[in-house]
């Protein structure tokens, strides 16, 4: 199984070829080195293969929005190292164990963070986490084997990334928050650097 994932996961979705890597020399720059880009991107398939061959020595790389076993095939071929869902597919799971990518399901109930686990799933996304709410993961972690990595995802920006970051997490997802297809460089640069120096310290 692949290295443990940890810290910011920068959400690209939206990138294209032509940006991926400039975008990805901003984030590698401010420190944030674990990217995803989800399947509804354009041309997605082509700026993994591009992002893995140029950056895989520096950053983990990933697909998102991964539901079905020929999308996470396709993801394999380009080099990846993990795969995030926006569910809990016990057979889609157990399928990217076999084949040796990480996976990373989204879960909204600790019933599905067990029906995850059990599939072999050692880290889960938090999803949407912003419904749930930061405070939820004091009660998952009381049940939660502590080698489980929690990664929560959707709605967190400035206004509430501390109180997600200093519970007991590996990581968050950030999405539009950092990155938007629309983003001038500097402006992915300046959300970078501010979002790296709120966790600073921060992740278990």
């Amino acid at each position: 199984m692949n290295t443990s994932i940890k810290g910011i996961i920068a959400i690209l979705r939206g990138i294209s070829p032509d940006q991926v890597l400039d975008v990805a020399d901003i984030l590698i720059g401010e420190g944030i080195t674990c990217m995803e880009i989800p399947m509804n991107s354009p041309r997605v398939f082509e700026s993994l293969e591009l992002l893995c061959k140029e950056k895989s020595d520096v950053a983990q790389i990933g697909a998102g929005t991964v539901t079905s076993k020929d999308q996470l095939n396709q993801t394999i071929q380009t080099g990846a190292s993990f795969v995030v869902s926006p569910n809990t597919n016990a057979d889609l799971i157990a399928y990217a164990v076999e084949q040796k990518i990480r996976p990373l399901p989204g879960v909204f109930t600790i019933s599905e963070a067990f029906e995850a686990m059990q599939a072999g799933a050692q880290d889960l996304k938090l999803f949407p986490a912003h419904i749930l709410g930061p405070t939820i993961i004091k009660d998952w972690r009381s049940v939660l084997p502590k080698n489980i990595g929690i990664f929560p995802v959707g709605g967190i920006d400035a206004s509430n990334f501390a109180d997600f970051a200093q519970q007991d997490i590996q990581g968050v997802g950030l999405g539009s928050s950092l990155y938007h297809p629309s983003f001038e460089l500097s402006q992915i640069k300046e959300q970078g650097k501010k979002f790296v120096q709120m966790s600073q310290g921060l992740f278990s």
